[in-house]
């Protein structure tokens, strides 16, 4: 910042204030950088009046038609960000629709030159004039080994000035403007009409407490609406480290299921069953297989290859010790190259979960029934069609279990995320350009 002005041994010594009298009203007009100043706003009729290049005083704008009020007196005197500043301007600028406008105030500093603190909706700006120009001017920009987005391309439109400026400014002067944002950065292009100078200004947000604890309002501080083009998010910065944690408890429960299953499962019974590729009926009875203690839990994994037909499958757990009783379900297995709804159905497998089974020995018995209109060649099924795999495991890893400890883990990532999502969204809402995103 500093390399932008001059520095200290170069600089102009505090001046003497040089006044002088309105041409319009007689209104004493006080100068606070004479030599400097080029445009003088007074604040009885409005009038403008602006030195040419030989330093006659010449009345530009007789009066302005709208008169806003600044939110601090002109030429006082305020310590902000380290040094001391008096406040020597006041301009309001809108775009070319009118439909959206902000204030500038110009602030002075004999040693640090000039700097902007621009207000729009009750968000702060404080900006300075930077000569080191950015990478180029197109949707991203590179500038002061950051990358700025283009947010805004139009015209700013002047509709009122008060005070004093270093440069020629009225009423109705029209500049065309780019934004770029990188949060809680800014930097803005303007370029005046007629002028092939492309003026390059940097700033940074200000939150609006730090502007009411510095300057002395003489007005009410604007309410804060929406969301400011650089304003930093409350929840970016906290994101990437809610995301990280919540990988890491995300890799902790996947790994602490595996481990689990890898050492509770135990495989009980792993067959394939051939069935009579004559009958349309059939009842098959599996071994014996034994659960070895109280209250497990098991899974049944039933497959059978199909090719266009149906089976019914009614099956039961049948124990062999005399206790607990016999488990019936039934299901449905089928396989069409065109289903009810024209597209391909498959539905060839299916897995079954019984809680808490008594220990004792146990065997499986099918009940498997099929539609005899679907018999091809002759009344016999198509090769390969005619098995059954059965597959039962005790303890499996609860997939519920985890799918629930990561819903509740998610909840608050998800919440904060889209919290996120809704600010962006609101701060682009604004933007003439694309996404953010």
């Amino acid at each position: 910042m500093a390399g932008d002005f001059m520095p200290e041994s170069e600089a102009p010594k505090a001046p003497e204030i040089h006044n002088f009298k309105c041409m319009q009203c007689g209104t004493t007009i006080e100068v606070h950088v004479p030599g400097q100043s080029l445009t003088f706003a007074c604040g009885a009729c409005g009038s403008i009046v602006q030195e040419d290049n030989t330093g006659q005083r010449i009345l530009t704008q007789a009066s302005q038609l709208n008169r806003y009020k600044p939110l601090f007196t002109l030429g006082s005197k305020v310590t902000f960000r380290g040094f001391k500043w008096q406040i020597i301007g006041f301009m309001v600028r809108s775009d070319a629709e009118e439909s959206y406008f902000w204030r500038e105030y110009l602030l002075f500093n004999p040693y640090e030159g000039y700097r902007f603190l621009m207000e729009a909706d009750g968000h702060w700006n404080f900006m300075f004039v930077t000569k080191k120009q950015p990478s180029n001017a197109s949707l991203n920009v590179k500038w002061g080994g950051r990358r700025y987005r283009r947010f805004y391309i139009g015209n700013a439109r002047v509709r009122y000035v008060l005070g004093e400026f270093y440069w020629r400014v009225k009423v109705g002067d029209s500049a065309a403007v780019q934004d770029f944002i990188a949060p809680p950065d800014i930097l803005s292009s303007e370029k005046d009409e007629g002028e092939s100078e492309i003026t390059w200004t940097a700033g940074i947000y200000i939150p609006a407490d730090d502007i009411q604890k510095a300057f002395n309002l003489i007005g009410t501080m604007p309410q804060q609406t929406g969301v400011a083009p650089n304003q930093p998010s409350k929840f970016y910065a906290k994101r990437n480290s809610l995301l990280l944690h919540w990988l890491s408890f995300v890799i902790l429960l996947i790994a602490f299921q595996l481990i689990r299953g890898a050492g509770a499962t135990k495989k009980v019974y792993d067959q394939v069953l051939i069935r009579d590729s004559k009958l349309t009926t059939e009842l098959l009875k599996t071994q014996s297989f034994q659960v070895e203690k109280d209250g497990r839990n098991m899974e049944l994994k039933l497959r059978a290859p199909l090719t266009n037909t149906w089976l019914g499958l009614s099956g039961k757990i049948v124990p062999e010790d005399g206790q607990g009783q016999v488990i019936s379900f039934q299901r449905e297995l089928a396989s069409y190259d065109v289903g009810d709804d024209d597209s391909p159905l498959r539905e060839t497998s299916v897995e079954l979960f019984f809680p808490k089974l008594p220990k004792g020995h146990y065997h499986f018995e099918f009940q498997l029934d099929r539609d005899p209109a679907l018999l091809p060649n002759g009344g016999r099924w198509e090769a390969g069609t005619n098995t059954l795999e059965v597959l039962a495991t005790l303890d499996p890893p609860l997939q519920s279990n985890l799918i629930i400890c990561l819903i509740l883990i998610s909840i608050y990532p998800l919440f904060y995320l889209l919290r996120d999502f809704g600010f962006e969204n609101s701060r682009w809402s604004t933007s003439n350009q694309m996404s953010g995103g």
